[in-house]
């Protein structure tokens, strides 16, 4: 085979402007840290609060009243999240994470400011809108197949005015949704683990790996692990039960399936299916692959099945925070800057019905801490990320912010695409997320991080950087290399205005004055297909 004939396809952000980032050189400690310090629990500040109370009241003898509720959406996760007293978080109310707060003193406060009425909820993000029927299952829906407020041409503009904030807020049958809204449920999905294979290859073994798919079977991610972080291999064809040709490497443009074939980190990730064109029919599919350097190798499958037309899904999300010069874990959970591209990243994904919860903070310290903070390899950043990943356990994807990249060129990068889920028995990953960008823009940070998460949930490029190849979806608008106006063949986001360039996926971030917000139908079927999403 032609090794000179493999895609070498990057899963990243480019930067728009070098020179808009600052670089920033990590500081060497007096002593040698620990490898890896996870750090949840940053130290209170200590007050001298006398002989009153820790809320500053005087004691009057008498009970205080008590504050005790479970509407915190992250109530009863083992961590007590409502901002007081020997909180770890403050992503809650005060008083409404009782399971794991205990009941708080209430505290008198002057009436607040009445916010703003929200804006209503109204776009035709729904893969069915248009289609003479509502479909989002508000109020008068004939069906409940799309997330709430994206069927507007049938349904009419819905009140964005938060109903709910967790499950237990709904009536039996329905869930809180990612904009607030109570709403039907499906039935949530669920997850089967298979190891397909478990060996020892040698440098350009060739193997085949199968799995049978049933009737209920809604998509099914294939997980390939060189035990060897620094190893690598790639795929060479999918093979259907009908010999539907999905995937062969000598015949990428033929193909359905649009994938990136190598692995990264020693890991490499296949969702099936990854585009509305095909279904998984019932019968036995094989994956073959090779080898390029000696290593154990296991091959898994996580086969999900659930809801067809979810109405939405949640995904956890974990910030890493390395050993760079911006911001810690404890820091950003009060950062502004940070707090606000967060709120862009889960509105991003809330419009397409995926809400990001809960919500954790860690730190990377050390030797590995510092060599993460600056990668100057994309091999290394990603065994790195793997390392850590792995070793905390946690549900969800892994995001970690870094410092800058400068040697690699990249906002971000995530390593997979798509990565390996966070399930027991596989070696996780992640994505990076350089921090150098938070200041001059929380709303491109935002967007970079959800581009990121996107490509580390199955999401390629809309449209690659000089214009000549795009993603497998019908429904994402592409840019082609014909826009390139001033020649340096390359296509940015201004010449690419009203041809995709508003899209969360396309290559590359408006140097100033654009949003890129908008996910499609066909982008919400692959995110909604990934193990990582629980979905309803």
């Amino acid at each position: 085979m032609n090794r000179a004939y493999l895609p070498r396809l990057i899963a990243l952000l480019a930067l728009t402007s070098a020179a808009s980032l600052s670089a920033c050189v990590p500081q060497e400690p007096a002593e040698e840290q620990p490898l890896i310090i996870i750090d949840d629990d940053p130290d209170p500040t200590e007050t001298d609060t006398g002989d009153d109370d820790a809320s500053g009241r005087p004691d009057t003898g008498e009970e205080p009243a008590m504050v005790c509720t479970n509407t915190c959406a992250s109530a009863r996760d083992g961590e007590c999240d409502d901002g007081g007293t020997g909180a770890l978080f403050d992503g809650c109310a005060y008083g409404t994470d009782c399971a794991d707060c205990g009941s708080r003193p209430a505290i008198n406060e002057p009436d607040p400011e009445p916010e703003p009425e929200p804006e209503p909820v109204c776009s035709d993000s729904c893969q069915y809108a248009n289609d003479g029927e509502c479909d989002d299952g508000g109020p008068g829906a004939a069906y409940d197949v799309c997330t709430y407020g994206t069927d507007c041409s049938d349904c009419g503009s819905r009140d964005g005015r938060r109903n709910c904030n967790s499950n237990a807020e709904c009536t039996e049958g329905r869930v809180c949704n990612a904009t607030g809204q109570c709403v039907s449920s499906q039935g949530a999905s669920s997850i089967e683990f298979l190891t397909l294979t478990d060996f020892q290859a040698s440098s350009q073994d060739v193997w085949d790996s199968s799995f049978d798919v049933g009737g209920d079977v809604r998509s099914v991610s294939l997980i390939v692990e060189m035990m060897d972080p620094a190893a690598s291999a790639y795929i060479w064809k999918v093979a259907t039960p009908q010999n539907t040709l999905l995937y062969d490497i000598e015949r990428s443009d033929e193909s359905l399936m649009h994938v990136y074939p190598v692995t990264s980190g020693g890991q490499m990730g296949i969702l099936l299916p990854n585009s509305p064109q095909y279904s998984l029919s019932p019968g036995t599919y094989t994956v073959r692959l090779v080898s390029e350097n000696a290593s154990r190798v296991k091959v898994h499958a996580l086969i999900k099945r659930g809801p067809v037309s979810p109405q939405g899904g949640s995904l956890p999300v974990t910030f890493w925070f390395t050993e760079q010069d911006y911001m810690d874990a404890a820091q950003a959970q009060r950062s502004a800057e940070f707090q606000q591209g967060l709120e862009v990243f889960r509105q991003i994904y809330a419009d397409i019905g995926i809400a990001l919860g809960p919500v954790r903070y860690r730190d990377v310290e050390g030797t590995l801490g510092r060599q993460l903070a600056v990668p100057q390899d994309e091999v290394v950043l990603c065994q790195g990320i793997r390392q850590v990943a792995t070793e905390a356990n946690l549900s969800g994807i892994n995001l970690f912010m870094i410092d800058d990249a400068p040697d690699m060129g990249i906002l971000g990068i995530s390593c997979g695409l798509p990565g390996a889920p966070t399930r027991p028995g596989i070696t996780r990953a992640g994505a990076a997320i350089a921090l150098a960008y938070l200041n001059y823009s929380p709303q491109i940070f935002g967007e970079t991080v959800a581009h990121e998460a996107g490509h580390y949930l199955g999401l390629f490029h809309t449209t690659e950087r000089d214009g000549s190849s795009h993603d497998p979806l019908d429904d994402t608008p592409q840019c082609p290399s014909s826009r390139d106006l001033d020649g340096d063949e390359l296509v940015s986001p201004e010449e690419c205005r009203n041809n995709g360039a508003d899209n969360t996926m396309f290559w590359t971030s408006f140097s100033q004055g654009g949003l890129q917000t908008t996910l499609t139908p066909h982008q919400r079927f692959v995110m909604m297909n990934n193990a990582l999403i629980d979905t309803y």
